[in-house]
């Protein structure tokens, strides 16, 4: 029998990757994100596999609203097995641009949606006899982004040091809290921050030579969500490809 699995910002990238991964696992997924039509996508992607794919149109600028989404749709839900926190925003802006209204989204978004669901989360979580967060940090919380704004490289420390602390309160509880920080990826959003044509600079620093691909990622995250990784809590796992 599959687990339960909330994935957010499933609409694209690692995201997407990681819902559609666990599927193949048969497990039923709740894909959250804003693109309805992109949701739809996804559920009917998923109809070839063994387990399934829900769509839950949500918005984590709002995190009352978001809240309220949440609650409703697993409160007929007996447990919850894994949630992976992935979904983000960012912003290349240098420090004098960014206004308290930029700083703010960042936060809200990036920040604060991560411990809404997990806190809004937490009595399905519980019920779980072996549960798993996983959450998505970047290789910019670990140093600095060199791309995106101040704003970005804050939020995505946050949630390294967020990762950790739960950890430490929900371990004994049975619950495990893990932590990927990904570098760059074949995503969406390293497109709307970094042109194709100049990827080549991004590769060139990277021991590897290349761009990860959002399976890659992906697969991180279904390890550490896994009875495999069983004894880890509170790891900050770079899937960086050596680059710093």
């Amino acid at each position: 029998m599959g687990r339960t699995v909330v994935v957010t910002g499933a609409t694209s990238g690692i995201g997407q990757a990681a819902a559609e991964m666990f599927a193949e696992d048969g497990d039923t997924v709740f894909a959250l994100g804003r693109d309805r039509d992109r949701l739809a996508d996804l559920e009917r992607a998923a109809s070839g596999l063994s387990g399934t794919i829900s769509g839950v149109a949500i918005d984590f600028a709002e995190p009352d609203g978001a809240a309220t989404v949440l609650r409703d749709q697993f409160q007929d839900q007996e447990a919850l097995d894994v949630l992976v926190n992935c979904h983000g925003t960012a912003k290349a802006q240098e420090i004098e641009d960014i206004t308290t209204p930029d700083w703010d989204l960042l936060m809200r978004v990036n920040v604060h949606a991560y411990f809404l669901t997990v806190q809004v989360l937490l009595p399905w979580l519980r019920k779980s006899p072996a549960a798993a967060v996983v959450n998505v940090s970047s290789v910019a919380g670990r140093l600095r982004s060199k791309g995106l704004g101040c704003h970005y490289t804050t939020s995505k420390a946050a949630i390294i040091g967020m990762t950790r602390h739960l950890a430490g309160e929900l371990g004994p509880e049975g619950i495990r809290v893990n932590c990927t920080c990904p570098s760059q990826t074949d995503t969406p959003m390293l497109e709307q921050a970094v042109p194709r044509e100049r990827w080549h600079e991004l590769t060139s620093r990277n021991p590897l030579g290349r761009i990860a691909t959002t399976r890659e990622q992906a697969a991180v995250i279904r390890f550490l969500a896994s009875t495999d990784a069983g004894y880890m809590n509170g790891a900050i796992v770079d899937v960086n490809g050596g680059v710093w």
